[in-house]
């Protein structure tokens, strides 16, 4: 089988990046707002966090597009190295990896977004390399609610859940039988 690379899409960083100058707006837009209904500090801490998330977003998809190794998820005989999150954790090599599955986000009463799940057997100690508070902090956050710390989700790399999905596991089972885990 060989290696497959994916590289991050432009097109969805520009659409990211996009809605992050949105929530900058938005948030901006609060801090003037006067509403009977709510006090004027939390429209302030509301509209603060808004701009805060939409910066970082902006930041972070920008240097996305001007990036110049744009590869965001490899796939070969050694394992899986994704690096298309903020809190990507970079190699994972096939002996780690349990299994992989679909885990689901539901932003709201009608929308989901599906990504795959990475099971390690010792996900404590990809949690301890993340090298920054934050990112530590997001993957606990991962681990405690979707089960495991490393999660690739489609939306980078400009395809459907379901490509990636059978990407994913059709290599996962391939290495699997050619290179069983010396454990």
């Amino acid at each position: 089988m060989e290696p497959i690379v994916i590289k991050t899409s432009i097109q969805t960083s520009i659409k990211f990046a996009a809605i992050s100058i949105a929530f900058i707006a938005l948030g901006y837009w609060m801090f003037g707002l006067e509403s009977e209904r709510y006090s004027k500090e939390l429209m302030w801490v509301v509209g603060g966090l808004g701009m805060a998330m939409g910066a970082f977003g902006l930041v972070f998809f920008t240097l996305k597009l001007f990036k110049k190794d744009k590869t965001a998820l490899i796939i070969n005989k050694d394992g899986i190295t994704e690096k298309s999150t903020g809190v990507s954790l970079g190699f994972i090599p096939w002996a780690d990896i349990t299994g992989l599955r679909v885990s689901t986000i539901h932003s709201g009463m009608f929308n989901k977004t599906h990504f795959i799940s990475v099971d390690v057997k010792n996900p404590e100690d990809y949690i301890a390399k993340a090298k920054n508070v934050m990112v530590r902090q997001a993957l606990n956050w991962n681990m405690t609610h979707y089960g495991s710390p490393i999660n690739i989700m489609p939306q980078p790399l400009d395809m459907s859940n379901d490509e990636l999905e059978k990407m994913l596991k059709g290599a996962f089972e391939y290495y699997k039988v050619t290179n069983p885990s010396p454990y």
